[in-house]
C-alpha cells in the first residue's frame, strides 16, 4: 500500500495540480545529494542569468554555498511548502535524480533531467527503475556524450531531439580548480591523482534497501584492495599523492593504506567541489564510474582499476557492450602497468593521448565552447519563449556544444 501511495497516487495527484495551478517565474533545482555537481553548476549559472526566484532542494549548507560564491539561491525542503510550491508552479524544474515519484511532464512547465553523469553502467528497464508510471517525465535530458545520451533518452521515453548535448554542467568547475590552500584543507599536497571507484554493493537509501552490482561483491572488494595497495605503493615511490574519493553509496569500501581519503563531508567543510578537486589533479583512476567521461574533457591520463570487470559485466553490465575495448586509458592491474601509467602522469599524458582521442570519438564526447551550464540555459531560452523572458543572455552566446 505504501509503495502504491508514493509511486502512483502521489505523482498522479501532483501532476494534476501542476496542470491546473498557474506558472510562476521560479527556477527549481532538486539535488539527489547535497554535493551533486551538476546541480551546483546549474545553480551558479542561474544565479547569474535567471531573473526570477531561484530555489534549491537537497542542496548543501549555507556556509558551503557562500564558499562557492552563491548568494541568491534559496534553500528549501523538498516537501516543505516552498519546495512543493516550486515543484507545482515553477517555470522550470531541473533534477539530478528522481523526485515526487516523477509524474509525467506537463505543458508550460519545463522539466529537465540533469542526471548525474554520462557513463557505462547498464540501466535496467528505465533510468529510474523505481518509477511506477509510464510516459516521459522530462522535456529535456542533459548529456556529456552522444552514446549515453541516446541510450538514456530511450530509457526515458524521449526523442533524440529532446537530448541536450551540452556537456555535464559539473565540468564547468574544471575552469576553477581547487587552490593550494583549499587542497591543504583536504590534506592534499604536491602532485596528486584521484581514484574514484564506483560501488559494488550499495548502502540503503530513502527509496529502499541496498543492492549489489557484482556477482560476488566480497571477491570484488578483495581484488580492488589488492590492486589499490600496489597503486598506493607505486604513487608513494614517485612522490605522487593518491587521493581516494569513495562513492557515497559504497557499502564496502576497500582500505587503501597511504591514500588521502576525501569524503563529501570533507569537501563541504573545505568549501571545495569534487570537480574543483579533479580540476587540480594530474590524473584519474576509476572503473565503471561516469567520472571518466567528464575527465576526458581535460585530456589528462586516465587509468582503470577494474580487476573485477568480468564479474561486473556479468552482474550489472555495461553499455555499450564493447566499451571495454575502447577505454581512454590502460587497465592498471599489475606493477608494470601501474608504473607505466604513473610515468605518463608525470610526463603530462603524452603516451596515451591517441587512446583518449579514440575514446572521445567513439563515445561522441561533447566539448562545450565555454560553460556547459550556460549552453543548457541558452537551449532552454531558444526552445521555450516563456523561459526566454526570464533567462538573461550571456555576453557572447555560445553554441550548445560540439561532439568530438
Amino acid at each position: 500500500m505504501r509503495r502504491w501511495l508514493t509511486a502512483v497516487l502521489l505523482p498522479t495527484l501532483l501532476r494534476a495540480l501542476r496542470l491546473v495551478l498557474p506558472t510562476r517565474p521560479v527556477a527549481y533545482v532538486v539535488s539527489g545529494s547535497p554535493m551533486e555537481g551538476n546541480a551546483l553548476e546549474v545553480v551558479r549559472a542561474l544565479e547569474a542569468r535567471w531573473a526570477g526566484e531561484l530555489r534549491w532542494a537537497g542542496g548543501p549548507s549555507a556556509a558551503y554555498c557562500r564558499a562557492q560564491g552563491l548568494e541568491r539561491v534559496e534553500p528549501v525542503g523538498r516537501y516543505a511548502r516552498r519546495g512543493l510550491g516550486a515543484w507545482l508552479t515553477a517555470e522550470v524544474v531541473l533534477l539530478t535524480h528522481g523526485a515526487y515519484g516523477l509524474p509525467r511532464r506537463v505543458p508550460r512547465k519545463v522539466t529537465v533531467n540533469l542526471w548525474h553523469g554520462s557513463g557505462m553502467k547498464a540501466m535496467a528497464r528505465s533510468l529510474l527503475p523505481d518509477r511506477a508510471l509510464g510516459g516521459p517525465a522530462y522535456d529535456l535530458l542533459v548529456t556529456g556524450a552522444r552514446v549515453w545520451g541516446d541510450y538514456y533518452a530511450d530509457l526515458c521515453d524521449l526523442r533524440p531531439e529532446e537530448v541536450v548535448a551540452c556537456g555535464n554542467p559539473r565540468i564547468d568547475a574544471f575552469t576553477r580548480p581547487a587552490t593550494g590552500e583549499r587542497l591543504a584543507a583536504l590534506g592534499v599536497a604536491g602532485p596528486f591523482v584521484v581514484w574514484m571507484p564506483t560501488f559494488r554493493t550499495s548502502t540503503g537509501h530513502r527509496a529502499g534497501a541496498g543492492w549489489s552490482d557484482a556477482g560476488d561483491p566480497a571477491a570484488s572488494t578483495a581484488l580492488l584492495a589488492q590492486v589499490a595497495a600496489d597503486v598506493a605503493r607505486a604513487c608513494a615511490a614517485r612522490g605522487v599523492a593518491l587521493v581516494l574519493k569513495p562513492h557515497p553509496l559504497d557499502a564496502d569500501r576497500p582500505a587503501v593504506p597511504g591514500a588521502v581519503v576525501v569524503t563529501d563531508a570533507a569537501l563541504e567543510a573545505a568549501g571545495v567541489s569534487l570537480y574543483q578537486l579533479l580540476g587540480a589533479a594530474r590524473g584519474l583512476l576509476t572503473d565503471a564510474s561516469s567520472v571518466w567521461t567528464d575527465f576526458l574533457v581535460r585530456d589528462r591520463p586516465i587509468g582503470f582499476v577494474f580487476p573485477d570487470a568480468e564479474a561486473y559485466r556479468a552482474g550489472r553490465g555495461v553499455h555499450p557492450a564493447d566499451v571495454m575495448e575502447w577505454l581512454p586509458g590502460p587497465l592498471v592491474h599489475d606493477a608494470a602497468a601501474i608504473a607505466r601509467w604513473l610515468d605518463d602522469v608525470l610526463a603530462a599524458g603524452d603516451a596515451d593521448a591517441a587512446v583518449r582521442r579514440r575514446a572521445a570519438e567513439r563515445c561522441g564526447l561533447v566539448v562545450p565552447d565555454g560553460s556547459a551550464a550556460d549552453a543548457l540555459l541558452d537551449r532552454l531560452a531558444a526552445d521555450h519563449p516563456r523561459l526566454a523572458r526570464s533567462i538573461r543572455p550571456t555576453r557572447s552566446p555560445r553554441p550548445q556544444g560540439r561532439a568530438v
